[in-house]
């Protein structure tokens, strides 16, 4: 998984990367969970190489790319920004999985 290299702009990419992990949460659900709840332990074993490929090597990059500033001209910092979308993916996937937020394979439903 990658944020579509295609994608030109930062919000087709980061649209792209939601729709991925989605993708990978609705096909590989015990993956996805088993990764989410053991990245404290397995993150600091991996090589750089490795880091660069996960999921928050993916967000950090993508991040990395987001606009320099938000709405109220305030500077965004790409770490704080990874986190926030790793983390707020993080509880969408777990909450897809107990069933909290239906989930029809196409879409989260409102």
């Amino acid at each position: 998984m990658r944020p579509s290299a295609a994608a030109g702009s930062f919000d087709a990419k980061l649209d792209g990367y939601i729709g991925q992990v989605l993708e990978l949460v609705d096909e590989h659900p015990e993956a996805m969970a088993f990764l989410s709840e053991n990245a404290r332990v397995l993150w600091p074993k991996s090589g750089t190489a490795v880091r660069r490929h996960t999921m928050i090597g993916l967000a950090r990059s993508l991040m990395g790319a987001a606009p320099r500033s938000g709405p109220n001209g305030r500077r965004i910092q790409a770490e704080v920004a990874a986190a926030s979308l790793q983390g707020t993916l993080a509880e969408i996937a777990r909450m897809l999985q107990v069933g909290v937020i239906p989930w029809t394979g196409d879409s989260v439903e409102a």
